[in-house]
């Protein structure tokens, strides 16, 4: 999944999947992130699939899940 947004900071990407994290407000979010992507990462690592995020400041942020079959 990808976005054409402002993109993320290498320390905000950090914090995605860390379960402290998950109920904190990212700056630039009238949101926070949830717990959606914490738990897709457990699901993930679960089945030996992973997520990812790559990010290109100023362009946006691809996140990309490779499941094995």
């Amino acid at each position: 999944m990808s976005d054409s947004g402002k993109g993320l900071s290498e320390a905000e990407i950090a914090k995605l999947f860390n379960p402290e994290q998950v109920a904190a407000r990212l700056p630039g979010l009238d949101r926070s992130l949830g717990m959606g992507l914490f738990v897709s990462k457990i699901l993930m690592d679960e089945r030996q699939a992973t997520i990812s995020c790559q990010n290109q400041p100023g362009v946006g942020t691809t996140f990309e899940v490779k499941i094995l079959v």
